[in-house]
């Protein structure tokens, strides 16, 4: 397997990764656009949207990846908007075509009545995800109450209902003009391809791709507290909802290796402390996670549970204090920092073998790396990670201000 990284006149990033063995292709087309620089809340994620629509050229882009034997998928984060596709290797010719024509060419072919038809989509979405999960509006008031609402990571990346009433097709119009070119793009092609055929598709579709220099946004200091520390409201749930959210550095701090280590040994199925105390041996809740959002301008670390019985909701809150405090003061069993430390090493491992899981750990790193050379040395960190670093994290988390979110379940 051979990976080479280099970038084109045009400002591309180009990411190859040649895997003989790979009976398939995985393209990843990642912009350097998110939720982050929204002029107006959930635009980002519109012009997601949009840049399924078709184009003189390709009028039905899921038809065309169809017929060539492909499934393909995009998501908005708040840093980046990114757009996949699984294919057999004789694909590859068309697929480079395809993304370089929407690339280009999808702001041009917009009108009223597509982009009308996309709207109403996202409404969909929006609807459905209140219809499918009961906590989701406290959701979208997660982050406002964490960085405040004229902070980048502010809002939802969905945006909220009156702000996507707002949004006007010359308004993502000029925003994918200036967001969605080629110096805001890496394009990454991994699997069994021909060397040959993916040199000439370059220079045929990606190579005469014409646009401005990369936007780079200044980017803020990371908030040292919480905007808010404590946010409620009824939810239409039987059971209520309790999640604790910390504000921890970037993605680039060394801090975030520990910090993982500690959401599995908190929340991992079968050892992890949390759910072991509140949902296997004393049932005051369900639905125990434990997660990290490792961001370009801050992470934030969350602790979240399903409460049984409205009495149990401040012992929740006191059992995960109560553990963090056990690992800050030395008392954490070594084992389970040994378990957890295999487990990643497992998930390392069983990632690798899986190209499209592969692909996705380049891109990944990628965002906000120069190149591979660090990403062995990053897997390999984690069973480095020492009990004086747990502890190091548990007393900083418990002597900084947290968020805490509440959702009351509605009285019938």
């Amino acid at each position: 397997m051979q990976t080479e990284y280099f970038q084109l006149q045009n400002g591309m990033w180009i990411i190859s990764h040649h895997d003989p063995t790979s009976p398939l292709i995985h393209i990843s087309m990642d912009i350097k656009v998110g939720a982050s620089v929204d002029s107006i809340p959930g635009i980002a994620h519109v012009c997601e949207h949009l840049l399924f629509t078709g184009t003189q050229n390709f009028p039905d882009y899921d038809q065309v990846l169809l017929e060539h034997g492909a499934t393909n998928n995009a998501w908005t984060a708040y840093d980046n908007s990114n757009f996949h596709c699984t294919a057999p290797p004789e694909s590859l010719p068309k697929l480079l075509e395809v993304e370089a024509d929407r690339l280009a060419n999808v702001s041009e072919y917009l009108n009223e009545t597509v982009f009308q038809t996309e709207k109403s989509v996202v409404f969909n979405e929006m609807n459905e995800s209140f219809h499918d999960d009961p906590y989701h509006p406290l959701m979208l008031e997660e982050y406002a109450s964490l960085f405040g609402p004229n902070h980048p990571y502010g809002h939802p990346i969905i945006g909220l209902h009156d702000d996507l009433e707002k949004i006007e097709l010359e308004t993502v119009r000029a925003f994918l003009k200036e967001w969605y070119q080629p110096a805001n793009a890496t394009l990454l092609i991994a699997g069994g391809f021909d060397r040959q055929i993916l040199s000439d598709a370059l220079d045929t579709h990606m190579k005469p791709l014409v646009g401005h220099e990369s936007i780079e946004q200044p980017q803020p200091f990371p908030p040292q507290r919480p905007f808010s520390t404590h946010t409620q409201m009824y939810v239409q749930a039987s059971y209520g909802y309790v999640g604790l959210d910390w504000i921890l550095p970037p993605i680039s701090s060394s801090i975030l290796i520990a910090a993982n280590i500690l959401c599995d040994i908190l929340s991992a199925a079968q050892y992890g402390l949390l759910y072991r105390d509140i949902e296997l041996d004393l049932r005051w809740a369900s639905e125990v996670e434990t997660d990290l959002y490792a961001m370009k301008i801050a992470s934030v670390f969350s602790i979240s549970a399903v409460v049984h019985e409205e009495l149990h909701r401040e012992k929740v809150k006191n059992r995960i204090l109560y553990h963090l405090d056990r690992i800050a003061n030395g008392l954490l069993d070594p084992l389970l920092l040994k378990k957890s430390k295999k487990k990643f090493k497992l998930y390392w491992l069983l990632q690798h073998e899986d190209i499209e899981e592969r692909v996705e750990r380049y891109q990944e790193w990628l965002r906000f790396h120069a190149n591979l050379s660090g990403l062995k040395a990053y897997t390999e960190s984690f069973q480095q990670v020492t009990m004086s670093e747990l502890q190091g994290l548990a007393r900083h988390l418990l002597s900084t201000p947290y968020l805490t979110l509440d959702g009351f379940p509605k009285q019938s």
